[in-house]
């Protein structure tokens, strides 16, 4: 048996921190508001490099709270990636805005193409993905975003420490967005997300946003949101950030064993090969026209795994009544349909990698 995602191996090694944690917090009964949201906050800024951070209830809280503090009105359009989680797109809903799709590169990220296309076309905002946990090119995202007096937001909920040229997914953009649920290459015990930005306006308005728009104690400036990080999550946080730059590494060495053992498979390829730090790995991804065989193969053998994103944001039935649900995304729609997750997780060991490739090998070529 191969979970996976075992979180269990992640957090047996710091049960009694957190214990030691919760019963600091009860016998305090600080839950909201407190100490721990502050200490998390500043010490995540520090890590992502951005002077500010602004602790939210979940990546998807972080995304809205970041788009309206950047000044996404009614009407303003947002480029959005078609081939991602449905919360990078309902984000732009959430927040008055219009989501403009674009489609995919061969590696699953965005089309800076597209994006350039959608921004010549009157989009104000670009929200790029770092999936699976692989860098954007942002310096080049960038550049055009620069070029055509465009803001960016960066959707990092999947990329947690990734590096590019010394600077850290969620720096590069105006803000950076991210998500704390358990199963992200930094989690908490429950749910969580964070908005990182070195704008003191967008920090401001952020955290009046997440306490229902209030400037001060009940003077509700802006309509608001309920969206705090709270205190529990935050002491958690806080411990497992201690140890985040080590889980980055173990999943970039699993990544490698992964690549070295399905070297010259006929039937399918990784969605990258990257070990300098510009992947952490979130998902070990394969592209394959054999998917169903080998998800049958692996579930015979007791492996987990995970089939994400089988369709693309454009076809969500939520969003049938819109135009770009008639719109065709042919690289998107490709990767939906090829795509499958291997397991990878900070303390898989060689012999449990070792025995996915065997199945992959066999049913792949």
């Amino acid at each position: 048996m191969v979970p996976f995602l075992d979180l269990k191996r992640i957090h047996e090694p710091l049960t009694s921190t957190f214990v030691a944690e919760l019963e600091s917090i009860i016998s305090r009964s600080a839950f909201i508001n407190g100490d721990e949201v502050t200490k998390f906050e500043e010490a995540f800024a520090a890590w992502v490099g951005t002077k500010y951070c602004v602790g939210t209830s979940s990546g998807l809280d972080a995304l809205v709270l970041g788009l309206r503090a950047m000044g996404v009105k009614a009407g303003d359009r947002v480029v959005v990636p078609v081939n991602t989680f449905i919360a990078t797109a309902e984000a732009v809903i959430w927040a008055g805005a219009t989501p403009v799709l674009v489609d995919a590169d061969a590696q699953g990220l965005v089309d800076l193409n597209h994006v350039e296309r959608a921004l010549k076309e009157g989009a104000a905002y670009v929200l790029p993905v770092h999936l699976y946990g692989q860098l954007v090119d942002m310096p080049a995202l960038m550049a055009l975003a620069d070029k055509h007096g465009a803001r960016v937001l960066e959707d990092a909920c999947q990329a947690h420490g990734a590096i590019l040229g010394g600077k850290k997914a969620g720096g590069f953009g105006q803000a950076g967005a991210f998500s704390f649920y358990p199963g992200k290459n930094l989690g908490a015990l429950g749910d969580g997300g964070a908005l990182c930005t070195n704008d003191a306006n967008v920090v401001k308005l952020a955290k009046a946003l997440r306490e229902h728009g209030q400037t001060e104690k009940y003077k509700h400036t802006y309509l608001g949101y309920t969206a705090r990080l709270d205190n529990l999550q935050a002491a958690f946080l806080t411990t497992k950030l201690q140890h985040a730059d080590g889980y980055t590494k173990a999943r970039i060495a699993a990544a490698r064993r992964y690549a070295e053992g399905l070297q010259g498979i006929k039937h399918g390829r990784l969605q990258s090969t990257k070990y300098d730090g510009s992947h952490v790995y979130h998902l070990l991804v394969l592209f394959t026209g054999r998917r169903e065989q080998l998800a049958s193969a692996l579930k015979e053998a007791g492996i987990g795994f995970g089939m994400h994103y089988p369709s693309t944001v454009a076809q969500a039935p939520c969003f049938a009544d819109r135009d770009f649900a008639k719109m065709k995304f042919p690289v998107a729609e490709k990767i939906a349909a090829e795509t499958i997750s291997l397991p990878i997780f900070p303390g898989i060991t060689h012999e449990e990698i070792d025995s996915v490739v065997a199945v992959v090998r066999r049913v792949c070529g």
